[in-house]
């Protein structure tokens, strides 16, 4: 895992309608995204921003404000093109930053290699493929 530092996270508004609002068929595995800035070790230029499906939320401490996530993240961080990477790591809505690990071992490309990540990250990997094809 790489660990990457959060400046700038989503807002708790972007937060809740990317985790509750309805899957919107034309993005990713017809679920919405929301956009990291982040600065670390997968940004060879400095800092770049990430889109994360987020699949887990919960409260940190209770305040509203703290949030633990996971998920993946949907552009390719480093990695060959249509690729997608676990994600895990924890923000504050009130200032928008946090951390994130990104998994580099669960990633995997549409070349039909051998990839490491599980079977539903494999199908989302299809979708991702057969609509750039299309």
């Amino acid at each position: 895992m790489t660990r990457n530092r959060i400046i700038n996270a989503p807002s708790k508004f972007d937060l809740s309608i990317a985790f509750f609002d309805r899957p919107n068929p034309e993005q990713l595995g017809g679920r919405r995204s929301v956009t990291f800035t982040i600065e670390g070790p997968s940004c060879p230029n400095g800092q770049r921003q990430i889109e994360v499906v987020i699949n887990h939320i919960s409260w940190e401490d209770g305040s509203g404000e703290s949030w633990c996530f996971e998920g993946y993240c949907k552009t390719d961080v480093g990695q060959p093109q249509n690729s997608t990477a676990e994600v895990k790591g924890w923000f504050r809505t009130s200032d928008r930053k946090g951390w994130i690990n990104i998994d580099a071992s669960a990633q995997s490309n549409t070349s039909g290699t051998a990839g490491q990540g599980d079977s539903g990250l494999r199908n989302v990997i299809d979708q991702i493929a057969t609509q750039r094809n299309q």
